[in-house]
């Protein structure tokens, strides 16, 4: 038996912003309909109106409001995710909201694949970092709910290249231990 992929889908926004994220949700598992999806939200949102059948999991992340000002909170977060064995976590966040906060999480629970969007660099937080070309100039005149969906089908694009450029490079390197 194959293991199955685990993907975290991170959306600590609110509840509209978990909603405008549904089409890449979809996406996602269309794209990777063996693997285990777990989707991560703020608890302003744990109790969603609607199922959303394309995942498996749902992650209340408790500390969302105020990311690392509880360091035993961030410790916790990380432990459970660490726990959880994630291949890839795509970090879904608005225009000039930064997903380095998450993705640093991420890194730290050896998450090897974090793909989020932003417009500045953070440095190796991010493996797949897609560069946001909205700026606070022309911003209003994207922030329509077609953009936003859009904004999040590019982030899964990206990250299923990443996960098929993992596999290919662990099937050609067999016998090898692979550390990230």
């Amino acid at each position: 038996m194959e293991k199955r992929e685990r993907v975290l889908a991170i959306q600590v926004g609110s509840q509209e912003d978990v909603k405008l994220t549904i089409p890449a949700l979809q996406k996602l598992r269309d794209l990777l309909p063996d693997a285990v999806i777990t989707l991560m939200v703020s608890p302003s949102v744990k109790q969603l109106d609607e199922t959303i059948p394309w995942i498996d999991d749902l992650l209340v992340y408790e500390d969302a409001e105020s990311k690392f000002e509880d360091a035993k909170c961030e410790l916790a977060l990380i432990a459970k995710l660490r726990q959880c064995a994630i291949e890839a976590a795509v970090i879904f966040t608005n225009p000039g909201e930064s997903p380095f906060a998450l993705a640093y999480s991420c890194y730290l629970a050896g998450i090897p694949i974090r793909v989020g969007q932003s417009q500045e660099f953070g440095g190796g937080v991010l493996s797949e970092w897609v560069v946001n070309n909205t700026t606070k100039h022309n911003q209003e005149q994207f922030l329509t709910e077609q953009y936003f969906i859009d904004y999040h089908l590019l982030l899964v694009q990206h990250l299923q290249q990443n996960l098929e450029d993992r596999k290919q490079n662990s099937e050609g390197k067999k016998g090898f231990i692979h550390c990230f």
